[in-house]
């Protein structure tokens, strides 16, 4: 095992002094996600080396038990084991998900879960164990749906959970690789989730088929893409500064058409998104919209762009809205 005052030097120990420094929560209470697996094990004991040095405050972990796989069992056992080892307080949070319930869906139980722990203990934010590996996994996925700016931003390292409750992502900057280096030095024993490498599922294959390839070509590409994930996220925020909004659902066609094309554009796809997912919509369909909001013909046109979204282009107004059909 290495020295702590050697590991403060290691990559996960400088993400996460520079993102509770970031997020000024270097001496709030904390609750810390623990799964298991070596991500958020790396974040637990990162953090519990950075209380005892008094670089951090209280902190107390949580994993949330779905009930959902065989081994999801072991799983709880090893993180209050872990939990244990380093002597912090734990709590298991069993929760009843619905059979065939999606990953989205546990994902949503999940954090309400843990907001709700993190009001119990007042904490002040939940911590995460996401890495810059999956940060570059959420960027393509994102590309591969066509979404927008914000999309294409990745996971924010700090967004509200719940009122007073933030959820904190202190590792985007790290590699998994540099995850799995710490547990070793740490010698903290973790689990492989199974479905994380499914190829059946989008993130799954991305991992088997396509992030070696990436690699090979680029090293070092996770730490790379997730250090410009913040400034994407910046020019997003910018650019939705600028983009106009519809007023109860319609603009002023003139309005809209004396703007460049890609402000035009990126509109017309937020607003599309407050109403539907991401990756339902029909890029062409847009861009074509797009295109007519800018042309002569003034007769009444229906655009129907994907997730039960539609536009109507008027001679003066454009209305987007829930399709009649979706309505109906």
């Amino acid at each position: 095992m290495s020295s702590s005052a050697q590991l403060l030097q290691h990559p996960v120990l400088r993400s996460l002094r520079r993102a509770l420094r970031d997020t000024q929560i270097e001496s709030s209470p904390l609750l810390l996600a623990l799964s298991g697996g070596p991500d958020s094990s790396a974040l637990v004991g990162g953090m519990a080396l950075l209380q005892r040095r008094g670089l951090a405050g209280l902190i107390r972990v949580a994993h949330v038990h779905h009930h959902q796989r065989p081994e999801a069992d072991e799983e709880a056992a090893l993180a209050l084991q872990t939990a244990e080892s380093l002597e912090l307080p734990a709590q298991v949070l069993h929760l009843e998900a619905q059979p065939g319930a999606t990953p989205a869906a546990l994902r949503k139980q999940r954090y309400e879960a843990l907001a709700i722990e993190a009001v119990r203990c007042n904490a002040d934010a939940v911590l995460t164990g996401h890495h810059a590996d999956d940060q570059l996994e959420t960027v393509l996925l994102a590309l591969v749906r066509g979404a927008g700016p914000n999309g294409l931003a990745g996971m924010p390292s700090s967004r509200t959970l719940r009122d007073d409750v933030r959820l904190v992502r202190p590792l985007l900057a790290a590699p998994r690789s540099a995850c799995v280096d710490l547990c070793d030095r740490l010698e903290i024993a973790y689990c492989q989730d199974p479905t994380n490498t499914d190829p059946t599922t989008a993130r799954g294959r991305l991992r088997r088929d396509v992030l070696p390839v990436l690699e090979a070509m680029r090293p070092a590409i996770a730490t790379r893409v997730a250090a410009i994930a913040p400034t994407v996220g910046a020019a997003a925020t910018a650019l939705s500064a600028l983009l106009p909004r519809p007023s109860d659902g319609i603009w002023n066609r003139t309005q809209l058409a004396r703007l460049p094309h890609a402000v035009t554009l990126a509109a017309l796809h937020a607003a599309a998104c407050e109403l539907c997912e991401a990756d339902s919509l029909s890029s062409p369909a847009i861009s074509e919209l797009a295109d007519a909001v800018g042309d002569a013909r003034m007769h009444q046109r229906v655009f129907e762009v994907g997730g039960g979204v539609e536009f109507v282009l008027e001679a003066s107004t454009l209305r987007v809205s829930r399709s009649s059909c979706d309505r109906a």
